[in-house]
Protein backbone atom coordinates (compact mmCIF):
# COMPACT_ATOMS: atom_id res chain seq x y z
CA UNK A 1 0.00 0.00 0.00
CA UNK A 2 1.22 3.19 -0.39
CA UNK A 3 1.97 6.28 1.62
CA UNK A 4 0.38 9.84 0.80
CA UNK A 5 3.70 11.12 -0.16
CA UNK A 6 4.61 7.90 -2.60
CA UNK A 7 1.02 9.12 -3.85
CA UNK A 8 1.43 12.59 -4.83
CA UNK A 9 5.09 11.58 -6.11
CA UNK A 10 3.75 9.11 -8.85
CA UNK A 11 0.62 11.43 -9.57
CA UNK A 12 2.78 14.44 -9.93
CA UNK A 13 5.16 12.09 -12.52
CA UNK A 14 2.55 11.22 -14.10
CA UNK A 15 0.99 14.77 -14.62
CA UNK A 16 4.99 15.10 -16.40
CA UNK A 17 4.50 12.57 -18.61
CA UNK A 18 1.53 12.87 -19.59
CA UNK A 19 2.41 16.62 -20.39
CA UNK A 20 5.48 15.80 -22.26
CA UNK A 21 3.02 13.17 -24.29
CA UNK A 22 0.77 15.82 -25.57
CA UNK A 23 2.94 18.40 -26.28
CA UNK A 24 4.88 15.60 -28.66
CA UNK A 25 1.62 15.03 -30.45
CA UNK A 26 0.45 18.75 -31.00
CA UNK A 27 4.06 20.45 -32.27
CA UNK A 28 4.00 18.38 -35.53
CA UNK A 29 0.50 19.98 -36.05
CA UNK A 30 0.85 23.75 -35.57
CA UNK A 31 4.52 23.16 -36.91
CA UNK A 32 2.55 22.84 -40.08
CA UNK A 33 -0.80 25.14 -39.73
CA UNK A 34 2.25 28.04 -38.50
CA UNK A 35 4.45 27.40 -41.57
CA UNK A 36 1.02 27.91 -43.99
CA UNK A 37 0.40 30.78 -42.16
CA UNK A 38 3.69 32.28 -42.33
CA UNK A 39 4.50 32.52 -38.52
CA UNK A 40 8.05 31.43 -38.59
CA UNK A 41 11.63 32.94 -37.97
CA UNK A 42 13.29 33.73 -40.77
CA UNK A 43 17.17 33.85 -41.30
CA UNK A 44 18.41 37.27 -41.78
CA UNK A 45 22.35 36.91 -42.21
CA UNK A 46 23.22 38.98 -39.28
CA UNK A 47 21.48 37.63 -35.99
CA UNK A 48 19.35 34.59 -37.38
CA UNK A 49 21.69 32.33 -38.39
CA UNK A 50 19.55 29.47 -39.15
CA UNK A 51 19.18 27.70 -42.57
CA UNK A 52 15.69 27.60 -43.14
CA UNK A 53 12.37 29.24 -41.55
CA UNK A 54 11.43 27.42 -38.42
CA UNK A 55 8.08 27.51 -37.26
CA UNK A 56 7.20 30.08 -33.91
CA UNK A 57 4.91 27.61 -32.55
CA UNK A 58 6.61 26.19 -29.27
CA UNK A 59 4.51 29.12 -26.94
CA UNK A 60 1.36 27.77 -27.96
CA UNK A 61 1.85 24.64 -27.28
CA UNK A 62 3.59 24.67 -24.13
CA UNK A 63 0.51 26.91 -22.81
CA UNK A 64 -2.21 25.33 -24.13
CA UNK A 65 -1.09 21.74 -22.52
CA UNK A 66 -0.16 23.33 -19.65
CA UNK A 67 -3.40 25.06 -18.86
CA UNK A 68 -5.70 21.91 -20.28
CA UNK A 69 -3.56 19.65 -17.98
CA UNK A 70 -3.69 22.16 -14.78
CA UNK A 71 -7.47 22.43 -15.46
CA UNK A 72 -7.91 18.95 -15.06
CA UNK A 73 -5.53 18.37 -12.87
CA UNK A 74 -7.30 20.31 -10.25
CA UNK A 75 -11.04 19.93 -10.57
CA UNK A 76 -10.99 16.61 -11.91
CA UNK A 77 -8.48 15.08 -9.89
CA UNK A 78 -7.74 17.28 -7.03
CA UNK A 79 -8.59 14.41 -4.80
CA UNK A 80 -5.72 12.24 -6.32
CA UNK A 81 -3.17 14.84 -6.73
CA UNK A 82 -3.47 15.68 -3.22
CA UNK A 83 -4.97 13.14 -1.14
CA UNK A 84 -3.04 14.71 2.33
CA UNK A 85 -5.84 17.72 1.87
CA UNK A 86 -9.54 16.65 3.26
CA UNK A 87 -10.96 19.74 0.29
CA UNK A 88 -8.65 18.60 -2.44
CA UNK A 89 -7.48 21.21 -4.79
CA UNK A 90 -9.22 24.46 -5.59
CA UNK A 91 -8.11 27.58 -7.88
CA UNK A 92 -7.72 31.06 -6.02
CA UNK A 93 -7.59 34.12 -7.18
CA UNK A 94 -3.86 34.18 -7.69
CA UNK A 95 -4.63 31.65 -10.08
CA UNK A 96 -6.59 32.80 -12.14
CA UNK A 97 -4.59 35.99 -12.64
CA UNK A 98 -1.71 33.54 -13.54
CA UNK A 99 -3.63 32.76 -16.24
CA UNK A 100 -4.50 35.29 -17.74
CA UNK A 101 -1.52 36.96 -17.16
CA UNK A 102 0.18 33.98 -18.87
CA UNK A 103 -2.56 34.46 -21.77
CA UNK A 104 -0.83 38.30 -22.02
CA UNK A 105 2.06 37.69 -22.38
CA UNK A 106 2.09 34.82 -24.75
CA UNK A 107 -0.30 37.71 -26.92
CA UNK A 108 2.66 40.19 -26.27
CA UNK A 109 5.22 37.57 -27.64
CA UNK A 110 3.50 36.67 -30.35
CA UNK A 111 3.04 39.95 -31.77
CA UNK A 112 6.43 40.54 -31.30
CA UNK A 113 7.21 37.56 -33.38
CA UNK A 114 5.14 38.71 -36.09
CA UNK A 115 5.28 42.40 -36.39
CA UNK A 116 9.02 43.11 -34.26
CA UNK A 117 7.29 45.53 -31.97
CA UNK A 118 9.85 48.50 -30.15
CA UNK A 119 12.29 47.07 -27.08
CA UNK A 120 10.38 49.99 -24.83
CA UNK A 121 6.62 49.13 -26.32
CA UNK A 122 7.11 45.34 -25.45
CA UNK A 123 8.63 46.40 -21.99
CA UNK A 124 5.52 48.34 -20.99
CA UNK A 125 3.33 45.50 -21.58
CA UNK A 126 5.16 43.59 -19.41
CA UNK A 127 4.73 46.14 -16.78
CA UNK A 128 1.44 46.26 -17.41
CA UNK A 129 1.08 42.35 -17.05
CA UNK A 130 3.39 42.35 -13.95
CA UNK A 131 0.61 44.70 -12.61
CA UNK A 132 -2.16 42.42 -12.93
CA UNK A 133 0.37 39.58 -11.40
CA UNK A 134 0.62 41.44 -8.05
CA UNK A 135 -2.78 42.73 -8.11
CA UNK A 136 -3.93 39.18 -8.03
CA UNK A 137 -1.82 38.30 -5.10
CA UNK A 138 1.46 37.66 -6.24
CA UNK A 139 3.47 39.46 -3.70
CA UNK A 140 6.41 39.49 -0.74
CA UNK A 141 7.28 42.54 1.41
CA UNK A 142 9.77 41.33 4.11
CA UNK A 143 12.38 38.47 4.40
CA UNK A 144 13.94 37.72 7.97
CA UNK A 145 17.65 37.24 8.32
CA UNK A 146 18.71 35.60 11.44
CA UNK A 147 16.91 37.51 14.17
CA UNK A 148 16.22 40.39 12.59
CA UNK A 149 12.99 40.93 10.42
CA UNK A 150 13.92 42.73 7.60
CA UNK A 151 10.56 44.93 5.92
CA UNK A 152 10.93 46.31 2.16
CA UNK A 153 8.36 48.51 2.83
CA UNK A 154 7.62 51.61 0.16
CA UNK A 155 10.49 49.86 -2.09
CA UNK A 156 8.12 46.16 -1.77
CA UNK A 157 6.29 46.75 -5.08
CA UNK A 158 9.80 47.84 -7.18
CA UNK A 159 11.28 44.53 -5.81
CA UNK A 160 8.64 42.30 -6.97
CA UNK A 161 8.11 44.25 -10.25
CA UNK A 162 12.05 43.75 -10.63
CA UNK A 163 11.63 40.09 -9.54
CA UNK A 164 9.01 39.13 -12.22
CA UNK A 165 10.30 41.62 -15.13
CA UNK A 166 14.03 39.86 -14.60
CA UNK A 167 12.33 36.35 -14.65
CA UNK A 168 10.71 37.55 -17.91
CA UNK A 169 13.82 38.64 -19.69
CA UNK A 170 16.03 36.64 -18.35
CA UNK A 171 14.71 33.40 -19.89
CA UNK A 172 14.05 35.92 -23.37
CA UNK A 173 17.64 36.80 -23.59
CA UNK A 174 19.10 33.22 -22.91
CA UNK A 175 16.55 32.00 -25.68
CA UNK A 176 19.47 32.88 -28.65
CA UNK A 177 20.18 28.63 -29.18
CA UNK A 178 18.70 25.50 -29.96
CA UNK A 179 17.43 23.95 -26.60
CA UNK A 180 18.52 26.51 -24.65
CA UNK A 181 15.56 28.60 -22.56
CA UNK A 182 13.84 24.96 -23.12
CA UNK A 183 16.44 23.31 -20.88
CA UNK A 184 16.28 25.90 -18.29
CA UNK A 185 12.52 26.24 -18.02
CA UNK A 186 12.71 22.33 -18.00
CA UNK A 187 15.28 22.47 -15.15
CA UNK A 188 13.60 25.44 -13.05
CA UNK A 189 10.12 24.03 -13.39
CA UNK A 190 10.96 20.53 -12.34
CA UNK A 191 12.77 22.23 -9.26
CA UNK A 192 9.87 24.87 -8.38
CA UNK A 193 7.15 21.23 -8.60
CA UNK A 194 9.56 19.81 -5.96
CA UNK A 195 9.27 22.67 -3.64
CA UNK A 196 5.57 22.87 -4.32
CA UNK A 197 5.50 19.54 -3.60
CA UNK A 198 7.27 20.28 -0.69
CA UNK A 199 5.60 23.08 0.85
CA UNK A 200 2.39 23.81 2.50
CA UNK A 201 -0.88 24.87 1.23
CA UNK A 202 0.82 24.94 -2.53
CA UNK A 203 -0.70 21.52 -4.52
CA UNK A 204 -1.61 23.86 -7.17
CA UNK A 205 1.42 25.42 -7.65
CA UNK A 206 3.03 22.01 -7.59
CA UNK A 207 0.65 20.58 -10.22
CA UNK A 208 1.18 23.80 -12.39
CA UNK A 209 5.14 23.48 -12.15
CA UNK A 210 4.82 19.81 -13.60
CA UNK A 211 2.39 20.54 -16.09
CA UNK A 212 4.72 22.93 -17.00
CA UNK A 213 7.86 20.77 -16.65
CA UNK A 214 6.47 18.11 -18.48
CA UNK A 215 5.24 20.67 -21.43
CA UNK A 216 8.65 22.13 -22.02
CA UNK A 217 10.60 18.50 -22.01
CA UNK A 218 7.75 17.20 -24.64
CA UNK A 219 8.92 20.60 -26.33
CA UNK A 220 12.63 19.83 -25.90
CA UNK A 221 12.14 17.37 -28.34
CA UNK A 222 12.11 19.27 -30.94
CA UNK A 223 13.88 22.03 -30.13
CA UNK A 224 17.02 20.20 -29.63
CA UNK A 225 20.11 21.22 -32.01
CA UNK A 226 19.21 21.61 -34.93
CA UNK A 227 15.83 22.82 -33.92
CA UNK A 228 12.37 21.80 -35.74
CA UNK A 229 10.21 24.43 -34.00
CA UNK A 230 11.08 27.38 -31.91
CA UNK A 231 9.72 28.57 -28.32
CA UNK A 232 9.37 32.39 -29.93
CA UNK A 233 9.27 35.46 -27.39
CA UNK A 234 6.04 34.17 -26.73
CA UNK A 235 6.98 30.91 -25.12
CA UNK A 236 10.45 32.49 -23.66
CA UNK A 237 8.69 35.06 -21.80
CA UNK A 238 5.47 32.65 -21.04
CA UNK A 239 8.26 30.48 -19.47
CA UNK A 240 9.86 33.09 -17.66
CA UNK A 241 6.55 34.79 -16.49
CA UNK A 242 5.47 31.70 -14.78
CA UNK A 243 8.60 30.32 -13.23
CA UNK A 244 8.93 33.81 -11.39
CA UNK A 245 4.95 33.54 -10.90
CA UNK A 246 5.63 30.16 -9.13
CA UNK A 247 8.71 31.15 -7.07
CA UNK A 248 6.72 33.82 -5.46
CA UNK A 249 4.22 31.72 -4.38
CA UNK A 250 5.86 28.44 -3.31
CA UNK A 251 8.90 30.29 -1.68
CA UNK A 252 9.29 33.91 -1.32
CA UNK A 253 5.82 34.17 0.40
CA UNK A 254 7.76 32.65 3.24
CA UNK A 255 9.32 35.32 5.29
CA UNK A 256 12.81 33.36 5.98
CA UNK A 257 15.92 33.67 4.63
CA UNK A 258 16.35 30.31 2.90
CA UNK A 259 12.88 30.45 0.96
CA UNK A 260 14.03 33.67 -0.41
CA UNK A 261 17.56 32.61 -1.64
CA UNK A 262 16.29 29.57 -3.26
CA UNK A 263 14.45 30.75 -6.05
CA UNK A 264 17.32 33.09 -6.77
CA UNK A 265 19.68 30.52 -6.62
CA UNK A 266 17.26 28.21 -9.09
CA UNK A 267 17.38 31.40 -11.54
CA UNK A 268 21.57 31.88 -10.69
CA UNK A 269 22.05 31.48 -14.07
CA UNK A 270 19.90 33.70 -16.78
CA UNK A 271 20.12 37.12 -13.86
CA UNK A 272 23.92 36.42 -14.20
CA UNK A 273 23.85 36.17 -17.89
CA UNK A 274 21.34 38.89 -18.59
CA UNK A 275 23.17 41.19 -15.92
CA UNK A 276 26.28 40.98 -17.95
CA UNK A 277 24.49 41.81 -21.04
CA UNK A 278 23.03 45.22 -19.10
CA UNK A 279 26.98 45.80 -17.99
CA UNK A 280 28.84 45.11 -21.38
CA UNK A 281 26.27 47.07 -23.09
CA UNK A 282 26.78 50.12 -20.33
CA UNK A 283 30.70 49.55 -20.21
CA UNK A 284 30.93 49.56 -24.00
CA UNK A 285 28.16 52.72 -24.75
CA UNK A 286 26.11 50.47 -26.61
CA UNK A 287 22.40 50.93 -26.47
CA UNK A 288 20.92 48.36 -24.09
CA UNK A 289 18.72 46.74 -26.79
CA UNK A 290 21.56 46.27 -28.42
CA UNK A 291 22.44 42.53 -30.50
CA UNK A 292 25.15 41.10 -29.49
CA UNK A 293 26.46 37.53 -29.57
CA UNK A 294 28.31 37.68 -26.10
CA UNK A 295 25.47 35.77 -23.95
CA UNK A 296 26.41 32.54 -22.30
CA UNK A 297 25.50 30.06 -25.07
CA UNK A 298 27.36 31.85 -27.25
CA UNK A 299 30.77 31.93 -25.11
CA UNK A 300 30.16 28.06 -24.92
CA UNK A 301 29.60 27.49 -28.58
CA UNK A 302 32.50 29.80 -28.93
CA UNK A 303 34.63 27.89 -26.83
CA UNK A 304 34.72 25.03 -29.20
CA UNK A 305 31.81 22.82 -27.79
CA UNK A 306 29.41 21.82 -30.08
CA UNK A 307 25.44 22.56 -30.05
CA UNK A 308 24.38 19.57 -28.31
CA UNK A 309 27.49 19.58 -25.74
CA UNK A 310 26.95 23.53 -25.05
CA UNK A 311 23.36 22.59 -24.14
CA UNK A 312 24.55 19.97 -21.64
CA UNK A 313 27.00 22.05 -20.22
CA UNK A 314 23.67 24.29 -19.39
CA UNK A 315 21.57 22.14 -18.07
CA UNK A 316 24.83 21.15 -15.47
CA UNK A 317 25.42 24.33 -14.57
CA UNK A 318 21.67 25.03 -14.03
CA UNK A 319 21.15 21.87 -12.61
CA UNK A 320 23.50 22.62 -9.83
CA UNK A 321 21.95 26.05 -8.81
CA UNK A 322 18.50 24.49 -8.84
CA UNK A 323 19.66 21.05 -6.86
CA UNK A 324 21.51 24.16 -4.00
CA UNK A 325 17.99 25.74 -4.39
CA UNK A 326 15.48 22.97 -3.47
CA UNK A 327 18.11 21.78 -0.99
CA UNK A 328 17.87 24.95 1.02
CA UNK A 329 14.27 24.94 0.58
CA UNK A 330 13.91 21.02 1.62
CA UNK A 331 16.96 21.73 4.87
CA UNK A 332 15.88 25.02 5.73
CA UNK A 333 19.67 26.52 5.44
CA UNK A 334 20.04 28.74 2.94
CA UNK A 335 24.02 27.59 2.40
CA UNK A 336 23.11 24.72 0.29
CA UNK A 337 21.85 27.53 -2.35
CA UNK A 338 24.75 30.69 -1.63
CA UNK A 339 27.13 27.69 -1.94
CA UNK A 340 25.73 26.69 -5.17
CA UNK A 341 25.37 30.08 -6.80
CA UNK A 342 29.45 30.63 -5.71
CA UNK A 343 30.44 27.64 -7.16
CA UNK A 344 28.80 28.05 -10.34
CA UNK A 345 29.43 31.71 -11.02
CA UNK A 346 33.32 31.50 -9.75
CA UNK A 347 33.73 28.57 -12.20
CA UNK A 348 32.51 30.84 -15.07
CA UNK A 349 34.18 33.83 -14.13
CA UNK A 350 37.74 31.90 -13.14
CA UNK A 351 37.55 29.77 -15.81
CA UNK A 352 37.71 32.57 -18.33
CA UNK A 353 34.07 30.95 -19.44
CA UNK A 354 31.98 33.59 -19.05
CA UNK A 355 31.73 36.83 -17.59
CA UNK A 356 35.97 37.40 -17.16
CA UNK A 357 36.29 40.24 -19.94
CA UNK A 358 33.00 42.31 -18.32
CA UNK A 359 34.68 41.94 -14.75
CA UNK A 360 37.82 42.70 -15.71
CA UNK A 361 36.30 45.98 -17.38
CA UNK A 362 34.32 46.66 -13.92
CA UNK A 363 37.73 45.86 -12.22
CA UNK A 364 39.69 48.28 -14.60
CA UNK A 365 36.94 51.31 -14.36
CA UNK A 366 37.38 50.89 -10.75
CA UNK A 367 40.94 51.49 -10.28
CA UNK A 368 41.04 54.14 -12.71
CA UNK A 369 37.85 56.15 -10.39
CA UNK A 370 40.17 54.94 -6.84
CA UNK A 371 43.45 56.51 -8.58
CA UNK A 372 41.16 59.76 -9.64
CA UNK A 373 40.25 60.10 -6.34
CA UNK A 374 43.83 59.86 -4.92
CA UNK A 375 45.01 62.08 -6.87
CA UNK A 376 47.23 59.82 -9.11
CA UNK A 377 47.83 60.33 -12.71
CA UNK A 378 49.06 58.46 -15.41
CA UNK A 379 52.35 59.60 -16.14
CA UNK A 380 52.73 57.62 -19.53
CA UNK A 381 53.61 59.35 -22.67
CA UNK A 382 51.14 57.64 -24.94
CA UNK A 383 48.24 57.99 -22.82
CA UNK A 384 46.08 55.71 -21.09
CA UNK A 385 44.36 52.94 -22.99
CA UNK A 386 42.39 49.89 -22.55
CA UNK A 387 41.61 47.26 -25.14
CA UNK A 388 38.97 44.46 -24.52
CA UNK A 389 38.23 41.34 -26.70
CA UNK A 390 34.99 40.08 -25.71
CA UNK A 391 34.61 37.89 -28.52
CA UNK A 392 35.59 36.54 -31.79
CA UNK A 393 40.00 36.33 -32.43
CA UNK A 394 40.17 38.90 -35.61
CA UNK A 395 42.70 41.31 -34.27
CA UNK A 396 40.97 44.80 -34.18
CA UNK A 397 44.45 46.58 -32.43
CA UNK A 398 45.99 47.81 -35.66
CA UNK A 399 42.67 49.42 -36.32
CA UNK A 400 42.69 51.33 -33.34
CA UNK A 401 46.50 51.91 -33.46
CA UNK A 402 45.79 53.29 -35.76
CA UNK A 403 43.39 55.45 -34.81
CA UNK A 404 45.38 56.66 -31.61
CA UNK A 405 47.97 57.38 -33.51
CA UNK A 406 45.78 59.92 -35.39
CA UNK A 407 44.31 61.45 -32.58
CA UNK A 408 47.60 61.82 -30.73
CA UNK A 409 48.68 63.86 -33.87
CA UNK A 410 45.67 66.27 -34.15
CA UNK A 411 45.29 67.10 -30.41
CA UNK A 412 42.11 64.61 -29.71
CA UNK A 413 41.93 64.09 -26.40
CA UNK A 414 39.75 61.02 -26.21
CA UNK A 415 39.16 57.91 -28.61
CA UNK A 416 36.38 54.84 -28.72
CA UNK A 417 36.40 52.32 -30.68
CA UNK A 418 33.35 49.77 -30.72
CA UNK A 419 33.29 46.53 -32.89
CA UNK A 420 30.13 44.81 -32.63
CA UNK A 421 29.44 42.39 -35.55
CA UNK A 422 26.63 39.79 -34.22
CA UNK A 423 27.00 37.69 -37.56
CA UNK A 424 30.50 37.78 -37.39
CA UNK A 425 30.45 36.63 -33.92
CA UNK A 426 32.48 39.65 -33.11
CA UNK A 427 32.83 42.14 -30.34
CA UNK A 428 36.14 44.37 -29.67
CA UNK A 429 36.20 47.54 -27.34
CA UNK A 430 38.90 49.94 -26.95
CA UNK A 431 39.31 53.91 -25.40
CA UNK A 432 42.60 55.76 -25.10
CA UNK A 433 42.66 59.20 -23.18
CA UNK A 434 45.45 61.43 -23.77
CA UNK A 435 47.32 61.81 -20.94
CA UNK A 436 47.18 65.80 -21.01
CA UNK A 437 43.82 64.97 -20.61
CA UNK A 438 41.51 66.66 -17.52
CA UNK A 439 38.06 66.04 -19.85
CA UNK A 440 35.21 65.54 -17.54
CA UNK A 441 31.80 65.72 -19.81
CA UNK A 442 30.82 68.48 -19.86
CA UNK A 443 29.96 71.97 -21.67
CA UNK A 444 33.47 72.31 -22.47
CA UNK A 445 33.65 68.71 -24.12
CA UNK A 446 32.20 67.88 -28.37
CA UNK A 447 32.49 65.19 -29.89
CA UNK A 448 31.91 63.22 -32.68
CA UNK A 449 30.57 59.32 -33.92
CA UNK A 450 31.58 57.66 -36.97
CA UNK A 451 29.81 54.39 -37.77
CA UNK A 452 31.68 51.78 -39.65
CA UNK A 453 29.74 50.18 -42.53
CA UNK A 454 30.12 46.75 -44.78
CA UNK A 455 27.31 46.22 -47.08
CA UNK A 456 25.49 49.05 -45.95
CA UNK A 457 25.39 47.09 -42.26
CA UNK A 458 26.97 48.63 -39.48
CA UNK A 459 29.11 46.38 -37.29
CA UNK A 460 31.35 49.50 -35.62
CA UNK A 461 31.42 52.94 -34.79
CA UNK A 462 34.65 55.28 -33.90
CA UNK A 463 33.86 58.45 -31.56
CA UNK A 464 36.28 61.13 -30.96
CA UNK A 465 36.30 63.78 -28.22
CA UNK A 466 38.00 67.06 -27.51
CA UNK A 467 37.69 70.54 -25.80
CA UNK A 468 35.70 73.10 -27.35
CA UNK A 469 39.40 75.32 -26.75
CA UNK A 470 41.18 73.14 -29.17
CA UNK A 471 39.91 75.21 -32.22
CA UNK A 472 41.48 72.81 -34.83
CA UNK A 473 40.50 69.71 -33.28
CA UNK A 474 37.26 69.56 -35.12
CA UNK A 475 38.88 70.30 -38.90
CA UNK A 476 40.33 67.02 -38.40
CA UNK A 477 37.40 65.15 -38.90
CA UNK A 478 37.36 64.61 -42.59
CA UNK A 479 40.79 63.42 -42.90
CA UNK A 480 39.74 60.77 -39.78
CA UNK A 481 36.83 59.58 -41.59
CA UNK A 482 39.33 59.22 -45.32
CA UNK A 483 42.01 57.01 -43.19
CA UNK A 484 39.55 55.02 -41.34
CA UNK A 485 38.25 54.08 -45.23
CA UNK A 486 41.32 53.14 -46.24
CA UNK A 487 42.55 51.20 -43.51
CA UNK A 488 43.84 48.09 -43.56
CA UNK A 489 41.21 45.90 -41.38
CA UNK A 490 40.90 41.93 -40.49
CA UNK A 491 39.30 39.53 -42.80
CA UNK A 492 35.78 40.00 -43.13
CA UNK A 493 33.77 37.61 -45.26
CA UNK A 494 31.45 38.89 -47.68
CA UNK A 495 28.11 39.16 -46.48
CA UNK A 496 25.31 36.75 -48.06
CA UNK A 497 24.56 39.64 -50.50
CA UNK A 498 28.01 39.71 -51.75
CA UNK A 499 30.04 42.34 -53.37
CA UNK A 500 32.85 43.77 -51.61
CA UNK A 501 33.69 43.48 -48.11
CA UNK A 502 35.57 46.70 -47.57
CA UNK A 503 34.64 48.41 -44.47
CA UNK A 504 34.15 52.23 -44.47
CA UNK A 505 32.31 54.83 -42.67
CA UNK A 506 28.71 55.69 -43.15
CA UNK A 507 28.62 58.20 -45.95
CA UNK A 508 30.79 56.27 -48.68
CA UNK A 509 27.81 55.17 -50.86
CA UNK A 510 26.38 58.76 -51.14
CA UNK A 511 30.04 60.43 -51.96
CA UNK A 512 29.88 58.36 -55.01
CA UNK A 513 26.64 59.69 -56.25
CA UNK A 514 27.31 62.08 -58.73
CA UNK A 515 23.49 63.31 -59.42
CA UNK A 516 24.32 66.40 -57.19
CA UNK A 517 23.31 67.14 -53.46
CA UNK A 518 25.12 68.04 -50.91
CA UNK A 519 29.30 68.21 -51.19
CA UNK A 520 31.52 65.85 -50.36
CA UNK A 521 33.03 67.56 -47.68
CA UNK A 522 29.67 68.67 -45.89
CA UNK A 523 27.73 65.17 -46.43
CA UNK A 524 30.98 63.58 -43.93
CA UNK A 525 29.91 65.61 -41.03
CA UNK A 526 25.87 65.68 -41.55
CA UNK A 527 26.31 61.37 -41.41
CA UNK A 528 28.81 62.17 -38.25
CA UNK A 529 26.78 62.54 -34.86
CA UNK A 530 27.71 65.74 -33.02
CA UNK A 531 27.41 63.98 -29.30
CA UNK A 532 28.10 67.61 -27.31
CA UNK A 533 27.99 70.92 -28.28
CA UNK A 534 25.00 71.54 -30.71
CA UNK A 535 27.17 74.63 -32.19
CA UNK A 536 29.62 72.14 -33.15
CA UNK A 537 27.50 71.34 -36.12
CA UNK A 538 27.60 75.03 -37.72
CA UNK A 539 31.62 74.61 -36.70
CA UNK A 540 32.71 71.65 -38.28
CA UNK A 541 30.65 72.16 -41.36
CA UNK A 542 32.31 75.76 -42.06
CA UNK A 543 36.24 73.81 -41.32
CA UNK A 544 35.35 71.49 -44.08
CA UNK A 545 33.15 73.90 -46.70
Amino acid sequence: MLDIFQWKLISLLGVIAVAGLCVTALVPLLGRLATEMGFVDNPDSRRKLHARPIPLVGGIAIFGTTTLLVVLGVQQFGAWLAPDSTDGLAFSLKHHGLFWASLAILCLGMVDDRYKIRGRIKLAGQLAIATGLIASGYFFDRVQVGPQMIHFGVFAVLVVYFWILGSINSVNLLDGADGFAGTLGFVVSLSLAVMGFLGRETGVEAVIAAALAGSIGGFLWFNMPPAKVYLGDGGSMLIGLVIGALAISTALKEETLYAFVAPIAMLAIPIFDSGLAVLRRQLTGRNIYTVDRGHLHHRLLGHGLSPSMAVLWLFVLCGTTALGGVLSFATRESEFAVVAVVLVVGFLIVGKVFGFAEFSMVGQRARRFALGVLGIRSKSVSGATEEWQLQGTRDWRQLFQLAQKFAEENGLDKLKLDINAPWLHESYHAVWQSPSSHLIDGEDEWGASFPLVLQERVFGRIEVFARSGAADAYRCLPKLMDLLENASLPTIESPPTGGPAKPTVAGEVERTNKTGGPSEETLLVQDSKTIADPTMNYRANRACS
